[in-house]
């Protein structure tokens, strides 16, 4: 046992302690070697024991932005290199034409893919004057309470979960865009499908045409398009790997496309009825106006709006996302 007197002063006494804990903490070898640091599969074990395995909303976003990445690029590269080579092998000006068809659509796809992912614009302002109101007296009709952003949010206006951010006239949120689409950038939305349609149908033309010089359509070999029998002859060697892949990437382009069709008449509808996806299933009918008006609301005046299907330029809309007209006596308000 250690003995200490009583006169020591304060600094002694520290001094003393530390040493004796230093000399504790060393004293065997087999103490020391327990102290050593941690080995690479001790870190890594204890990293995949702390690990958050719970599958997070903002994944999806994520996957549906690599699927299309992944769609596009390798479209490209089937295209450019083995599809219109093959087809149009003896007949240059096709082939040129054909190769021009895929720059463009690339060129408007991912231009207004860009423009509705960048969807800033959308995004309520805490900053801004006009979103806040200290009393309740003061607020406009319409204007709600965002308890998640602590501020007023104007009407058509929600607060999206996987955004993390109240956006104004939102409809949905797109997982191929991984952004919401809201009042500045459905337009772009619209123009994306459009050509989401066009590039998956030519891409089918392509791909259809390349397999039935392969493999018949109207012969024995048109259960061969079956997948589940395609992967049963890729595994028995009768048909090769190049053919499946084409036929697989097929399937996706055809579900690609039905799914560019299903937005693009969706939107179609409720940019007509002047609503948004929730107003339209919530039967809301507040901010209705003509055909005509509720279309300029979305593409801005219509001596521009065209200019949209060649490239995806601004254009100045009449609302500003903050003040509505609201029509009296309509289901909702």
């Amino acid at each position: 046992m250690l003995r200490l007197d009583l006169p020591l002063s304060f600094e002694s006494c520290t001094t003393y302690c530390l040493t004796v804990d230093t000399k504790k903490l060393y004293t065997t070898p087999f103490e020391m070697e327990r102290r050593k640091t941690a080995t690479l599969k001790e870190k890594l074990a204890d990293h995949y024991q702390k690990r958050d395995f719970t599958v997070k909303p903002s994944i999806a976003s994520q996957v549906g932005m690599c699927f299309f990445g992944f769609m596009t690029i390798s479209l490209l590269i089937e295209s450019l290199s083995i599809l219109i080579p093959t087809l149009y092998k003896d007949d240059d000006t096709s082939r040129r034409i054909c190769e021009l068809l895929v720059f463009f659509t690339l060129f408007e796809m991912v231009g207004n893919w860009y423009f509705t992912y960048n969807d800033v614009k959308n995004h309520v302002r805490k900053t801004s004057k006009d979103t806040h109101f200290p009393n309740s007296i003061d607020t406009p009709p319409g204007w709600k309470t965002c308890p998640i952003c602590q501020m007023d949010a104007p009407p058509r206006s929600h607060h999206c979960v996987l955004c993390g951010k109240c956006i104004l006239k939102r409809d949905h949120h797109c997982f191929f865009t991984g952004s919401c689409v809201g009042l500045h950038n459905q337009r772009t939305f619209v123009v994306f499908c459009v050509y989401l349609i066009w590039g998956n149908l030519f891409a089918l033309f392509l791909q259809l045409t390349y397999l039935n010089d392969a493999m018949p359509i109207f012969s024995s070999n048109a259960l061969d398009y079956v997948i589940f029998v395609a992967l049963w002859r890729l595994f028995t060697g009768a048909m090769s790997i190049g053919l499946f892949i084409i036929l697989a990437h097929a399937y996706l382009c055809a579900f690609c496309l039905g799914a560019g069709v299903f937005f693009l008449c969706w939107q179609t509808v409720i940019i007509i009825n002047g609503q948004t996806s929730y107003e339209a299933w919530k039967r809301i009918s507040a901010y209705q106006s003509s055909t005509l008006e509720n279309v300029r609301s979305v593409f801005g005046p219509l001596k521009y709006s065209w200019l949209l299907l060649l490239s995806p330029v601004p254009v100045q809309l009449p609302h500003d996302g903050l003040r509505w007209h609201i029509i009296k006596n309509n289901k909702g308000y």
